[in-house]
C-alpha cells in the first residue's frame, strides 16, 4: 500500500503513514534534517521537540491519531488459536478420569 502523507507536509516537514500488511504499521516523519521511525502516534508527534505545543504541531498530533485509529490492525484482527498445541493444553485440564482413550473405541471379534 502506497504511504498516506500527511496534508500540511511542507518546509521542513514531511510526515508519512506507512500501512503495513504483515507487522506493526509506522510513521515516517523528516523534521530538521533528521528522519525517524516511529510506531506511536504520540511518539511521532514528540519528533517536534518545543514546536509541539504550536497548533500546526496540534493538527499534526490530530492526524497521527485518527490515522493510527483508522488503519492499525494489530489489536482489531485476533484468530482463534487452532494449533495442536492448544488442543493439548485445552486437554490437559480436564480431569484424568474424564479423559478415557477407549471410550470411542470398537472391539473386533
Amino acid at each position: 500500500m502506497k504511504p498516506i502523507d500527511y496534508p500540511n507536509n511542507g518546509r521542513g516537514l514531511m510526515v508519512q503513514y506507512h500501512v503495513m500488511r504483515e507487522g506493526p504499521s509506522y510513521f515516517s516523519v523528516c523534521y530538521k534534517n533528521s528522519s525517524v521511525l516511529r510506531q506511536d502516534p504520540k511518539d511521532a508527534w514528540r519528533v517536534m521537540g518545543c514546536a509541539k505545543f504550536t497548533e500546526n504541531s496540534q493538527a499534526l498530533k490530530q492526524w497521527c491519531l485518527d490515522i493510527h485509529a483508522k488503519y492499525d490492525k494489530s489489536e482489531k484482527e485476533t484468530r482463534k488459536d487452532t494449533s495442536f498445541a492448544s488442543e493439548a493444553s485445552a486437554e490437559a485440564k480436564l480431569d484424568p478420569a474424564e479423559i478415557d482413550p477407549t471410550a470411542n473405541t470398537k472391539m473386533i471379534t
